[in-house]
């Protein structure tokens, strides 16, 4: 009988504490933190992500992927468009206020000269 009381009282607990909570006031949104995709990658791939929203300036030198200068061993990983996600190709037609996920290792960024290199991209 404890047994039985014991899961009631746990389902009943667990159902509408997140409505009680809102209810007195007590809940609160978490600010967003990270970027769009909600990836990470782990340290110990000496790589790093970036995220960079497109603009009339970034696509001057083309509008599909293959025309963006990115530095070799740069990887474009997804395109947001909006509310949807892209796996990319390099057919692709960008867009302004368009996002693009790209990981690139460390060593290939770590000099201003190469950032600056890649289709004027603003950071």
């Amino acid at each position: 009988m404890v047994f039985v009381i014991t899961l009631l009282s746990l389902a009943l607990q667990g159902t509408t504490i997140t409505t009680a909570a809102r209810w007195l006031g007590l809940a609160t949104d978490e600010d967003k933190t990270g970027n769009d995709f909600g990836i990470e990658l782990p340290d110990e791939l000496e790589s790093k992500l970036s995220e960079l929203k497109l603009t009339e300036e970034s696509l001057v030198g083309g509008n599909q992927l293959k025309d963006m200068h990115f530095p070799k061993g740069t990887l474009v990983m997804m395109v947001k468009r909006g509310n949807s996600y892209i796996v990319p190709n390099g057919q692709l037609e960008l867009m302004i206020r368009m996002a693009v996920q790209f990981c690139y290792p460390l060593h290939v960024w770590s000099h201003r000269k190469v950032r600056r290199a890649t289709c004027k991209i603003a950071y």
